[in-house]
């Protein structure tokens, strides 16, 4: 019953049976197994937060971002860590901004894969100079999330460059 597939994480078997007009059963033959995913990756701390790889000093600059074109950040630890985890990245100069669409994804393809994600330095060329906050959120295969993170402070000081900008997005 569906009560019970919502109430628990774990391998299940789906068959169906028909019984026809002369009382006759035919059952789905063999059984298929599916894995409920009701348990969200989490966090071991409300107050974890990305770290840098390599720290900017003093600041994320131009100069910075042409150097690191994919910005590394170490995630920590959580719970419910399995294959195909996705972290998504979020970035604000709020310290507490409200909820918004994400700024990059990374995948950890494996379970074994060291807990470092890539966010493209364009992310950072979105917000405005001076206080600005790197979130993140891990989402499972099946599409349950973590808590948002707390947020990573960093200065930012970029100096606009010649060219097309991205169009700004708006999300509901």
């Amino acid at each position: 019953p569906l009560l019970v597939l919502r109430a628990q994480s774990g391998p299940v078997e789906v068959y169906y049976s028909i019984e026809d007009s002369f009382g006759g059963v035919s059952e789905l033959n063999p059984r298929r197994t599916l894995t409920v995913d009701m348990d969200p990756p989490q966090l071991l701390n409300p107050a974890d937060h990305l770290e840098f790889v390599t720290p900017p000093a003093p600041f994320v600059d131009e100069t910075y971002l042409s150097n690191h074109p994919l910005v590394a950040f170490h995630v920590p630890p959580y719970t419910g860590r399995s294959n195909k985890d996705t972290i998504h990245f979020y970035v604000s100069n709020l310290a507490n901004p409200p909820v918004a669409g994400e700024d990059g994804i990374y995948e950890l393809v494996s379970d074994s894969d060291p807990l470092v994600a890539w966010l493209t330095a364009d992310a950072f060329r979105t917000l405005s100079n001076g206080d600005a906050y790197v979130f993140f959120r891990v989402f499972d295969e099946a599409g349950n999330y973590s808590d948002r993170s707390a947020g990573l402070p960093f200065q930012l000081a970029l100096t606009a460059l010649p060219g097309p900008r991205p169009i700004p997005s708006i999300v509901p």
